[in-house]
């Protein structure tokens, strides 16, 4: 069970007290405005930023042209670069491509924010599935924004009916945000389907939440 948290601003205060505090992975970084908080606040090892910074084309956006990603890209090395450069890896790339850079089970957690098309956000669930560690965390955000344009919802509850995975959702808004914490073991590599959590958990103990906190994380 994970504490209450009102949003995603939370996340660096669950991964710290969830001790997930080796390597974590951002899939989707834009302008790399939540790498810098994640990275200001998370007491991690290091941080995997992972994004194309280039068009796709099939997904019609104001957000896909060459000259606003590039300046993006620009906009995200420059954020980067005011922390020492051990804490912080761009992978650029598609998210799916980039995958491979990772060992299984060598994050703590990972946050999904790339492309929103419910084939995509399946591709990155399931490609970045065995990359996070057992007892680890996958999250990301947008759950509720307009279809068919946005397939998150649909494709997290399917990924994690599938996998056995517990969610978490932060309060009910536009943005709302999400939290599924792996189970102690993981399926074999297919990935097919997931163990589920043993009852003598190997997990830590989710830490209280503070008063601050509200809900669930984004």
């Amino acid at each position: 069970t994970l504490p209450p948290l009102s949003n995603r601003e939370r996340l660096p205060e669950l991964l710290n007290g969830l001790q997930l505090r080796g390597d974590g992975a951002e899939v989707g970084v834009n302008r790399g405005r939540f790498s810098t908080l994640l990275l200001n606040q998370w007491r991690g090892r290091k941080l995997h930023c992972v994004d194309l910074w280039g068009e796709y084309r099939d997904y019609s956006s104001g957000m896909n042209s060459p000259s606003r990603l590039s300046a993006a890209f620009n906009a995200t090395v420059q954020a980067l670069s005011r922390f020492p450069s051990e804490r912080y890896a761009i992978h650029r790339g598609t998210s799916t491509d980039r995958a491979a850079d990772f060992a299984d089970g060598a994050l703590d957690f990972a946050y999904i924010d790339a492309n929103h098309q419910q084939s995509y956000v399946a591709a990155d669930l399931a490609a970045y599935y065995p990359k996070v560690r057992p007892c680890g965390l996958i999250a990301g955000d947008d759950l509720f924004l307009r279809e068919p344009v946005n397939g998150v919802r649909r494709a997290l509850l399917d990924f994690a009916l599938a996998h056995g995975l517990p969610v978490f959702t932060t309060p009910l808004n536009h943005r709302r945000g999400y939290c599924a914490l792996e189970p102690d073991e993981h399926a074999p590599s297919s990935h097919a389907s997931a163990r589920p959590r043993s009852s003598a958990s190997r997990c830590p103990a989710a830490p209280s939440p503070s008063p601050a906190a509200a809900r669930a994380c984004e």
